[in-house]
């Protein structure tokens, strides 16, 4: 079986690269990213462990986008596609279980109601390609479920995740892109790299706070926090500074702890003393900006009023957006709040199907960091339960769930909860109640 697998993968990938490279020889910038594609792919078949390292490192530094027939993907979506698929087949091959938890149902429902409110779509197209985009989260939680299989492998994932987050920092303080605000080497725009940071953040803050690391990893982790935290500043982007605002705030709950409430005051006071904070905060209410996303709020409430159940359809604001000159008006940020394109587009149906999922995961988070002792798992759970409030947070501006640069941050850590209640059961032998496999 597996002499056959493997002649059958390479068979495909060299009628792949033939006529690529055929199509690709006038087109440079297209053959930079297939010949990263294909470097990329080359790795994953002789070391699949290293697909989500691939994924965190190609986001911060370098991740083509590529187009071929209908596909149209950035190098690390290529990479989390191929992962996922080449997984499934190991799995197959050595005869692996996959335990499903109520987890996969409530994400299984979500991505479903994305097809159901494609009955009252306006463009079909489109409404696929938003689709697309949301299974991107999809994909970076089943790579985390099938790449990561013991707990050590976990927390170097996160580890590395920290310092590629404070490398982008670091770059991004010399990288201006809009004016002053700053932007990385493939997150380029301020409000992109702004969300991606905020993800980040409450790693270094959950394990210097409550990982129980050795004198060395904390002055590491400390050191990390700057850059990260700097850049986000230096973006101007108040998603997400309303996204980081709420995950400090769900860390400060979750785990009290008064130097912890000491710093976020302390650097609270220093930020609002900074000048661009100030005036991006008190920015000016004629500002057309601010006349787009009241036109926006307006549009998506009659949207919703028009099909409140089903919703419009995934993409519908964009796909509407031709039809009259209010709509060309916020074409551009359609994107830009999570909860009305919920409304607009999902309608009741996506809605409570959404609130389930957060009320779910978040009592599933609470109840892991409750079972688990004071050690560097716990702090991981800490990690990726604020950096999933802080997404919320940041929704309020971004639709965060459908970017695809960052959105599979966010399946990444609701599978990290996962994993670690699965390490937990292997250790003790016990299972914890609330998240028993179903099959």
């Amino acid at each position: 079986m597996k002499p056959f697998l493997i002649t059958l993968v390479f068979t495909f990938l060299a009628i792949y690269f033939a006529r690529t490279l055929h199509l690709l020889q006038f087109m440079p910038r297209h053959l930079k990213a297939f010949v990263s594609i294909a470097f990329a792919s080359i790795i994953l078949l002789s070391q699949p462990q290293l697909a989500f390292y691939l994924v965190i490192a190609s986001v911060s530094f370098f991740s083509p986008r590529y187009w071929w027939a209908f596909l149209r993907l950035w190098l690390h979506q290529w990479i989390i596609l191929f992962s996922i698929v080449l997984f499934i087949g190991m799995r197959f091959h050595q005869r692996r279980k996959f335990s499903f938890y109520p987890l996969d149902i409530w994400l299984a429902g979500l991505f479903l109601t994305f097809f159901i409110s494609k009955v009252g779509s306006p463009d079909l197209a489109t409404s696929v390609r938003w689709t697309i985009y949301f299974s991107i989260l999809i994909g970076g939680y089943l790579l985390a479920r099938l790449s990561i299989d013991n707990p050590r492998q976990l927390i170097t994932v996160f580890w590395f995740l920290i310092f590629c987050g404070a490398s982008s920092g670091i770059v991004s303080l010399f990288r201006p892109t809009v004016g002053s605000r700053v932007g990385s080497l493939v997150l380029v725009n301020p409000n992109a790299l702004g969300n991606f940071l905020t993800l980040i953040l409450p790693l270094p803050l959950a394990f210097l706070f409550h990982g129980r690391l050795s004198p060395l990893g904390k002055g590491l982790v400390f050191l990390a926090i700057f850059p990260i935290a700097a850049s986000l500043i230096l973006t101007l982007s108040r998603s997400s500074w309303v996204g980081c605002g709420v995950g400090l705030i769900t860390l400060g709950l979750l785990r009290p702890r008064f130097k912890y409430f000491a710093l976020v005051a302390a650097g609270l006071f220093l930020v609002f003393l900074i000048p661009p904070v100030q005036s991006r905060i008190l920015e000016d209410r004629d500002d057309p900006g601010v006349s787009y996303r009241r036109t926006k709020i307006r549009i998506a409430f009659e949207m919703f009023k028009e099909s409140p159940i089903l919703g419009y359809g995934p993409g519908a604001f964009q796909a509407l957006a031709p039809e009259t000159d209010e709509w060309a008006a916020v074409a551009h940020s359609a994107l830009e709040n999570l909860y009305l394109r919920i409304l607009a587009e999902g309608g009741l149906l996506q809605a409570a199907v959404f609130l389930g999922l957060v009320v779910y995961f978040s009592r599933l988070g609470w109840m892991t960091i409750r079972d688990l002792p004071p050690v560097p798992l716990q702090a991981a759970v800490l990690g990726s339960l604020t950096a999933f409030w802080a997404a919320l947070g940041a929704g309020i501006g971004e639709d965060i769930l459908l970017f695809p640069m960052y959105n599979w941050l966010i399946g990444f850590y609701m599978a990290v909860i996962v994993k670690v209640r699965e390490f937990a059961v292997a250790e003790s032998g016990q299972v914890l109640p609330f998240a028993e496999g179903i099959s």
